[in-house]
């Protein structure tokens, strides 16, 4: 990752560079494999999700498979476009960390704990450096400076404290949503979280593992990140937050998304919700957070 600029977030043809390369290829395979599942082709890839990683043939997968192509697919080809025009790519790797490891998170982790954990086979290990590399690359620019020359006519002006003051009580919204719905997703034994997992989101019950996954990995990531992110929030000196605001956005948008999995026709009915504009709204208010958290530099 060395570079010839005095900018370390600017990067030259390497191990990154290939990574984005080697991953967007994959995407397109992603695309053929969706276009499989919805019905689009017949036989092309059917083989490998019999054989190979049958839990991409569900209502999840297929929103997974989509999201390599729809938000990973342009997300790396905007990674390469900055690094072979000498740009900044700190940012955009952030938020490529966040939904690929989200991604993997989910779907792997639906079908660990899921039904589908009797058809885990030898081809679920390719996902292992889909994982791995964006947690590397990730912490690779976390552990080097940021350059701020591009941010020094905005460094004399703060933002407004009611938009910190709000902004604080959604963070604070979110966090106590994430623990309620990770407690349904666990099955705890409290009133709130029974309500809410028979009321609500009754997908965090659908025995294919996948809707309990997701809430159950924001409950956990999400108050890691958001409560550092309170701090700050108030305190000046805490840079960090900007990278960590960008992974945060990557983690809700694409957790948030494959969740909409609960509305689609492939899940059974029970599990879908009773009141859709709730269940929709709550899908919708956590990454529109992560939105908000990027001003806050």
């Amino acid at each position: 990752m060395k570079t010839k600029t005095s900018n370390p977030n600017v990067l030259s043809r390497g191990f990154v560079y290939y990574t984005c390369c080697m991953f967007s290829w994959s995407c397109i395979i992603d695309l053929a494999f969706f276009f499989e599942v919805v019905g689009i082709v017949k036989d092309v890839m059917r083989f490998y999700l019999e054989t190979g990683e049958p839990y991409f043939d569900t209502s999840f997968g297929a929103l997974i498979l989509l999201s390599d192509v729809l938000i990973n697919y342009p997300l790396l080809l905007y990674i390469i476009y900055q690094i072979d025009n000498k740009l900044d790519c700190r940012n955009a790797v952030m938020f490529w960390g966040g939904t690929a490891v989200t991604n993997l998170v989910c779907l792997i982790g639906g079908a660990l704990f899921g039904e589908y954990r009797h058809n885990m086979y030898p081809a679920s290990f390719l996902n292992i450096p889909y994982t791995v590399i964006p947690v590397y690359v990730t912490c690779k620019f976390l552990l080097q400076p940021r350059n701020f020359e591009y941010q020094k006519a905005r460094s004399n002006s703060r933002r407004p404290i009611l938009f910190s003051f709000f902004l604080a009580i959604g963070m604070i919204a979110v966090i106590m949503l994430g623990i309620v719905r990770g407690l349904a997703a666990f099955r705890f034994p409290a009133t709130f979280a029974t309500y809410y997992a028979t009321n609500v989101e009754p997908y965090v019950m659908d025995p294919a593992g996948f809707g309990a996954v997701w809430p159950m990995y924001f409950m956990f990531a999400g108050t890691f990140i958001l409560v550092p992110m309170l701090y700050g929030l108030f305190h000046k000196g805490t840079e960090w937050m900007i990278d960590w605001s960008f992974i945060f956005a990557g983690v809700a948008i694409n957790g948030s998304y494959v969740q909409l999995a609960q509305f689609l026709p492939g899940v059974e009915g029970q599990y879908h919700p009773p009141d859709a504009k709730l269940a929709l709204f709550i899908n919708v208010f956590i990454p529109m957070l992560s939105l908000d958290c990027n001003h806050m530099r």
